[in-house]
């Protein structure tokens, strides 16, 4: 007998949100909120999505890029067919809770580059974390992130 074929559908998922926590807490809040109301599984992917594009507004303009090229490149990544996608299957949607956290995360170590507040550090690193808790992807976000505070001009630390 096989894995595959002694895994019963429960035991399937149970393994999924055991490696993707941000998953299963999304489905039990859901299920909390909406109970077996769909509509509300899609308002919360919908929700999901336009957080995501906000963020990502934000935080381009907290790198340096104007309002209107931030705004449109939030609205871009809204409407991408792959975050559509995404936000279109329930299965697949802790990649949308993965970016929100990512990007505050990102925002939050800029404003910790700038500020020196440890306050800052320590809420980039909870994002982290989450955004870790979310998806493995993330991973290589503190690599990304160091790299590019070395190289950007505009991003001094404070004494």
């Amino acid at each position: 007998m096989s894995l595959s074929s002694s895994l019963k559908d429960r035991d399937v998922l149970s393994v999924k949100t055991a490696l993707c926590p941000c998953l299963g807490i999304s489905f039990y809040i859901d299920y909390l909120l909406f109970g077996v109301n769909f509509l509300g599984y899609n308002l919360h992917s919908l929700f999901l999505l336009v957080a995501v594009g906000f963020l990502a507004y934000l935080f381009l303009q907290q790198v340096g890029l104007h309002r209107w090229p931030a705004l449109t490149s939030g609205i871009t990544l809204m409407v991408s067919p792959a975050m559509v996608a995404v936000a279109g299957h329930y299965s697949i949607r802790h990649y949308l809770f993965g970016f929100a956290f990512a990007l505050l995360s990102l925002m939050m170590l800029l404003k910790w580059c700038t500020t020196s507040r440890s306050g800052w550090f320590f809420a980039a690193v909870l994002c982290y974390f989450l955004a870790l808790c979310s998806k493995e992807i993330y991973a290589p976000l503190l690599v990304i992130a160091a790299f590019s505070y070395g190289l950007h001009p505009q991003i001094s630390r404070k004494p």
